[in-house]
């Protein structure tokens, strides 16, 4: 082993692998030498050879009941080709046997991302969900299971699986209720399925979350976006209204009261009109007296 060492070293690969068949010759059981002559694989870019040899000498370890060394050779492995799957899929194994949950899991998501990468979509998911069930026997659960959902949220709303997306994100919203990420995303998958209630639902806690938090400005925005995307949705005009009177921008919600009582009175919503102009005449406009008529008009 020293010699070999020493060869490898002064770069002398040749030398050092004739150095260590020699050793291996005396004593063919000791994996250390195995694992030196992978070591010189790899420096001579033997890649595929030196994959062999630390998946044989992994196999040995694990056959001898020495998972931990084991578990050290695949990890070499993956230095080396970080993308093999099937080495990942073994180690993972090997860690969960262990009890070695929270190590397993982070394979597990490496495991997953590396199918993703590979374009192996329904097998990355697959990895996912596989790994949502492991965090359950685990003190960090929690966390595991917030990284994991996250993964498989974004992965479905990239595969347009709406409802998919949905289920993970509300299981989220659940696991952590301040992520403003997921409310939005639940705000936008409620939308597109055509769960208006259940998205303005959605949107008011969101609202009110800003709002606990004093980023009014973050409400505003969202607010501005989902108007725009549904201009006729009165409770969105009135919540919009309503936010922009607590930033102190009374034209502004002057202007969306006002287009709001006109919707209403198109729809037949005199009482509700009635309201709305009342909140107009609270804020004073310039213009206020022509709002105490069209109060005195739609009373009429």
């Amino acid at each position: 082993m020293a010699m070999s060492q020493e060869y490898m070293k002064r770069n002398m690969l040749l030398t050092a692998i004739e150095e260590i068949y020699r050793a291996i010759e005396m004593a063919p059981t000791y994996l250390p030498l195995h694992l030196r002559l992978a070591e010189v694989f790899v420096r001579q870019e033997r890649f595929e050879e030196a994959t062999a040899k630390y998946m044989n000498v992994a196999e040995v370890y694990h056959m001898r009941g020495d998972d931990r060394q084991a578990i050290s050779v695949y990890k070499r492995v993956l230095k080396m080709s970080p993308m093999d799957v099937n080495v990942r899929a073994r180690m993972i194994d090997l860690l969960i046997t262990r009890g070695e949950i929270d190590q397993a899991l982070e394979q597990y998501m490496s495991l997953a991302d590396d199918y993703y990468q590979l374009a192996q979509i329904d097998k990355a998911l697959e990895k996912f969900n596989e790994a949502l069930y492991l965090a359950s026997r685990t003190p960090n659960g929690r966390k595991w299971k917030v990284q994991i959902l996250h993964k498989i949220g974004d992965i479905n709303m990239q595969r347009v699986d709406w409802r998919s997306a949905t289920a993970a994100y509300e299981e989220l919203k659940t696991l952590s209720p301040d992520d403003e990420r997921v409310r939005k995303y639940l705000f936008d998958l409620y939308q597109k399925q055509g769960q208006i209630n259940k998205a303005l639902a959605e949107l008011k806690e969101l609202v009110k979350y800003y709002e606990a938090k004093d980023q009014l400005q973050k409400a505003l925005s969202i607010l501005k976006d989902a108007v725009q995307l549904r201009p006729q949705e009165m409770s969105l005009r009135a919540l919009l209204a309503q936010v922009y009177a607590k930033q102190g921008m009374k034209d502004e919600a002057v202007t969306e009261l006002d287009a709001l009582g006109e919707m209403q009175l198109e729809a037949g919503l005199r009482d509700e009109a009635v309201q709305t102009v009342k909140q107009i005449i609270a804020l004073e406009p310039a213009n206020v007296e022509a709002y105490r008529q069209l109060l005195d008009h739609i009373r009429q």
